[in-house]
């Protein structure tokens, strides 16, 4: 079967490059043809990336102008798009025309959920379009049940557990080369700094300020380009008007930019923290989460979506009405963070919270090819046979 994937290119270090990615393989190994439309990371023409061909993005944002275009020119028979699929609003209409023309590919999105009900517009699109829902989360497949959305199915995201692992020299190397006592207590956040609300910088560099009254000789270790535009923070002024900046290490900016850094990069960061602080408003996934469990390293998480059935430990918050969705969020409470901060602080090395074992084994069932076999083989096997 011929599949197309829209979303980041498989060359971008973001978390649907790094899926996309994965997906090729995953594809190509159960005896796919696979290509991708790329919306990001690709433009002016069709390049290679590993022998499979990588469209380029248009003129549109998210690619609207020409998903349908690049799946015809491929012959794809499915299209899957990893995205936010309300996205595809703008085209909503003329995509449900043209799904129905003969030869049109199979529609089948691949969505993040982080609300709660689904996105006003997500579920508008799935419906007008007959496409196939698939949620990368349980959070995301009852969202979609509870609206209606028949057939959703689930396969979640995944990683290779056998880069994502604990490796005990990393902590060592890492931290002499950034200068960090071996002994120091390091709390780590990835995430992107597109926007002002979803990721809660400001709450959890609020809660890392509380904690520093305390522990006075912790660190907060930040990957993330901390200057972004397009709606993002200045992440360091943040940091300077919190009073947190001396605490603060950010990974090098032209490194990600570039994409210089790779899974092994990233796993050697993971192995060098004490805890992830992953408390955003709401995810559809949350990648990070799972990569730290599977170096062994526990991840903090707000009680909302994905978050609630893959991080260690969450923490409560107030709902958030999200406008723009119609639906909830909710906002971590920052004193709250912050006592799990010097929990783990006071306990640390006393307790199976900190063996790195226990958490790997949490997240086992999520490597790349246990996910391949047991959600991607028999979705991919029901959609060729249709």
């Amino acid at each position: 079967m011929k599949i197309m994937i829209h979303s980041n290119g498989p060359m971008v270090p973001s978390g649907y490059g790094r899926q996309t990615a994965l997906a090729i393989g995953q594809f190509i190994d159960l005896g796919h043809e696979v290509a991708v439309s790329s919306f990001h990371g690709s433009t002016g023409s069709i390049v290679e990336w590993n022998g499979i061909p990588v469209y380029p993005g248009g003129t549109a944002p998210y690619g609207v102008d020409t998903i349908l275009p690049h799946a015809n020119h491929f012959g794809a028979q499915v299209l899957l798009t990893l995205m936010d699929t309300w996205t595809l609003m703008p085209i909503v209409d003329h995509l449900a025309e043209s799904l129905k023309l003969a030869g049109a590919p199979r529609l089948a999105c691949w969505t993040p959920v982080d609300c709660d009900p689904i996105s006003q517009g997500d579920r508008h699109v799935l419906s007008k379009t007959g496409a196939l829902p698939i949620a990368m989360s349980q959070h995301g497949l009852r969202m979609m049940e509870q609206a209606g959305l028949s057939g959703a199915r689930y396969v979640p995201h995944s990683v290779y557990t056998s880069i994502y692992r604990p490796i005990p020299e990393a902590r060592d190397r890492i931290r002499a080369e950034c200068g960090t006592n071996p002994d120091t207590f390091v709390i780590g956040i990835v995430a992107a700094n597109k926007d002002m609300f979803r990721k809660s910088w400001a709450e959890q560099f609020e809660a890392f300020g509380l904690h520093l009254r305390n522990y006075p000789d912790s660190e907060l270790w930040v990957h993330t380009l901390p200057n972004r535009g397009g709606g993002g923070y200045d992440l360091r002024d943040m940091a300077a008007q919190m009073g947190i900046a001396h605490a603060v290490r950010w990974t090098d900016d032209y490194a990600q930019v570039c994409g210089l850094l790779d899974d092994t990069d990233m796993a050697y960061w993971y192995n060098s923290i004490d805890l992830l602080s992953s408390c955003s408003y709401g995810e559809g996934f949350g990648l990070p989460i799972v990569e730290a469990q599977a170096c062994g390293v526990p991840a903090l998480a707000t009680r909302a979506s994905a978050m609630t059935e893959l991080a260690t430990e969450t923490v409560d918050g107030m709902r958030w009405w999200n406008a723009v969705h119609n639906a909830w969020w909710v906002r971590p409470d920052p004193p709250v963070i912050a006592a799990v901060y010097d929990r783990y602080q006071r306990n640390q090395g006393t307790d199976k919270m900190q063996d790195p074992e226990f958490h790997a084994a949490r997240v086992a069932h999520l490597d790349v090819d246990r996910v391949t076999r047991e959600h991607w083989k028999p979705l991919l096997d029901e959609l060729g046979a249709a």
